[in-house]
């Protein structure tokens, strides 16, 4: 019994060194050079701006999206979603009058 946790142990440790040597070379995959964040806020303000949704773009890091600028393209969307709801109900206390 005992030299079947001792073999277990021996594996275990094996394998992270495995996979730690192995980081090593290969490392986290080759980088992205980073676009012009201006520019790509710009484009994504004029797009919503415009009611071209699918033409908005987002710069790709390490865990997805970046993040500042899907909050941006959030709140522009927000803030046209309310302008449209607010002149949705002018237009129907007009209708009612």
């Amino acid at each position: 019994m005992l030299s079947w946790i001792a073999m277990f142990f021996a594996l275990a440790v094996f394998g992270a060194l495995f996979i730690w040597l192995v980081s090593l070379v290969v490392g986290r995959g080759e980088r992205q050079a980073p676009s012009e964040d201006a520019v790509q806020r710009h484009d994504n303000a004029q797009a919503v701006a415009e009611g071209r949704i699918d033409d908005v773009r987002f710069d790709v890091v390490l865990r997805g999206y970046h993040p500042a600028q899907v909050e941006e393209v959030i709140a522009s969307l927000q803030h046209r979603l309310d302008a449209l709801e607010s002149a949705h109900a002018m237009l129907t206390e007009e209708k009612r009058d």
